[in-house]
């Protein structure tokens, strides 16, 4: 019985080689078939003579590389490679999507919504080693949309200003029409100028809406 737990474990026919997997823990079935023109005589197998290359697979990695290495929930175009030089590639997830082909060295993928990603690769070498290898990447939360609260009138005469606050204590990145202001990234801002002040938050690399 081979390592599977089945009879038919590895057997093959000449000259199909026997792939090195189960390493260490190989086995063979091979059949012997004998005849006679002699009814009297039973042909028995004294002796069989197997040839086999012993390939060491301990230094064929399976190494995942994720980019990035933590991602937003249900971000998309995600990317995860695998060692270069390998003969086949069969890449899986667990808790999202890979939006790529399974089979190329680097994949495209999207996150689930919350825990963490794991992505599964198996790898063939070219000496036919075949490894797996399991990758888990953390997916942080998409902050909560900051709001304004203004310190006072929000109509004032030309040199007034008005301070306004976010409602998130950091990672802050305050806004006029649309467009970022250089330098705004405190808790506070305050506006002298006319116009649609946002603010948006971001956390582990994970940014909010627009306020």
């Amino acid at each position: 019985m081979g390592p599977d737990g089945t009879a038919a474990t590895f057997f093959t026919t000449s000259p199909v080689n026997l792939q090195p997997q189960f390493y260490n823990f190989r086995y063979l079935e091979y059949k012997a078939l004998l005849a006679t023109t002699d009814g009297a005589v039973t042909p028995t197998l004294n002796d069989a003579t197997a040839c086999f290359n012993d390939v060491d697979c301990s230094t064929t990695p399976a190494t995942i590389t994720p980019t990035p290495a933590a991602v937003c929930a249900n971000a998309t175009g995600n990317t995860a490679s695998g060692p270069a030089g390998m003969t086949g590639y069969a890449w899986g997830i667990t808790n999202g999507t890979i939006t790529s082909a399974t089979n190329t060295q680097t994949i495209t993928y999207t996150a689930g919504a919350s825990g963490s990603v794991t992505l599964n690769l198996t790898v063939t070498s070219p000496n036919g080693c075949i490894v797996s290898g399991s990758q888990p990447v953390t997916i942080n939360p998409i902050p909560a949309t900051p709001t304004i609260t203004p310190g006072g009138p929000t109509t004032f005469c030309a040199g007034g200003s008005v301070l306004l606050t976010s409602s998130s204590a950091s990672g802050n990145q305050w806004f006029l029409n649309g467009n970022p202001i250089g330098g705004a990234t405190a808790q506070t801002y305050s506006a002298t100028a006319s116009g649609s002040y946002t603010v948006v938050t971001t956390a582990s690399g994970c940014s909010s809406a627009a306020s």
